[in-house]
């Protein structure tokens, strides 16, 4: 009976712990989150904060369309850009989880009727693709389509661009082409389009029902309103359409991106076993022992404090946002605002962190 007392009083004081650091937290974004818009212009914001499993931190800021000042809130469908890289690494990942999918096989193994403009002898490997390591030029035009309705076909688009430009394995260049092609495999792989899979497979399994490529006609109205920012006003900003869908083209909230972070950071997950989920996080390539390189997709970062995480960033024309993870500590950051390029997510994510130490 006392072994019961004590560990509810332990429980009861963590939690009131848990609630307290909540607190701090909010009242420092508070501060920090209204002042880096001001600074830069930025009509609306978004941060979440997960911790040990949970979601202490998830807010919007400003507005999600200025005209008619609807709030920017933790449920409001902003845009990630990149980010959508890390959705289509953790796509192949379950798919190497099951056994259909070899990191280190060559993609012809997988791809139906992609080929690689190529000189080189050495294979072009799953590995490749999701550690930038592909070569894969980004032969202009890019991926940028003059608007949804002269959207391609992902394996369409990329069919006469895949051309490598060095041995594969030799360096790292961050690669658009190279994520999209891991895209076309999943679809060659699954026999689904892309999105569905990720609907089926990602989304739902994680409760992230407003998470999407295509946008449904219900949900338009709940989607943030891009801006960018000319001579210190914020100006409604183009909605870029790419052909590069598993690249580019995701859109989220804060709330599904808290239930993103918190199955990235458990030990097993809905979605994939806890051991693809550390071979997505670890280091597999750097140019440089000194120099964080990448995991599957995954930037890796490294404070101070000697912390080691990872990282991703996403530009579209009227948004930025940043993901980042601490395994070490189970603690995520994701922050999404108006303003393509935009610094805010550079002040609030180490604000986030700070009180980690």
């Amino acid at each position: 009976m006392t072994k019961l007392i004590v560990t509810l009083l332990l429980c009861c004081l963590t939690r009131v712990a848990s609630a307290q650091s909540a607190s701090a937290l909010a009242s420092l974004l508070d501060s920090v989150v209204p002042a880096a818009m001001a600074a830069e212009r930025i009509p609306g914001a978004v941060v979440t904060v997960v911790s040990g499993g949970r979601v202490i931190l998830s807010k919007g800021y400003g507005f999600a369309d200025v005209e008619s000042r609807r709030p920017m809130t933790d449920s409001t469908i902003v845009r990630i850009g990149s980010i959508s890289k890390v959705m289509t690494a953790v796509a192949v990942a379950q798919l190497i989880d099951r056994g259909r999918v070899h990191l280190d096989s060559g993609v012809y193994r997988y791809l139906r009727d992609l080929r690689i403009q190529t000189r080189y002898r050495v294979p072009t490997t799953v590995r490749h693709l999701l550690t930038h390591t592909a070569a894969l030029d980004e032969i202009r035009p890019g991926p940028l389509a003059d608007g949804q309705a002269s959207l391609q076909p992902l394996r369409d688009y990329l069919r006469p661009r895949l051309v490598q430009y060095a041995r594969p394995g030799a360096a790292t260049a961050y690669s658009t082409y190279g994520t999209a092609l891991a895209g076309v495999i999943v679809e060659d792989v699954s026999g689904l389009p892309f999105e569905q899979y990720l609907v089926d497979s990602i989304w739902r399994p994680l409760g992230m029902t407003r998470t999407s490529i295509t946008i449904p006609d219900a949900l338009r109205a709940q989607t943030a309103t891009p801006y960018d920012v000319e001579r210190d006003s914020a100006v409604r900003a183009p909605w870029e359409w790419y052909h590069t869908t598993p690249a580019s083209s995701v859109n989220s909230t804060a709330r599904d991106m808290a239930r993103f972070m918190i199955a990235q950071l458990a030990g097993r997950s809905p979605i994939m076993s806890e051991k693809m989920t550390r071979e997505m996080q670890r280091e597999h390539v750097t140019m440089h022992p000194m120099l964080p390189g990448y995991g599957l997709v995954w930037q890796q970062i490294r404070r101070a404090n000697g912390d080691r995480g990872v990282q991703h960033g996403g530009d579209v024309a009227g948004f930025s946002a940043l993901v980042t993870l601490l395994p070490g500590r189970n603690f995520g950051v994701f922050v999404a605002s108006h303003r393509e390029g935009g610094d805010l997510r550079f002040t609030v994510t180490p604000a986030a962190l700070d009180p980690l130490g």
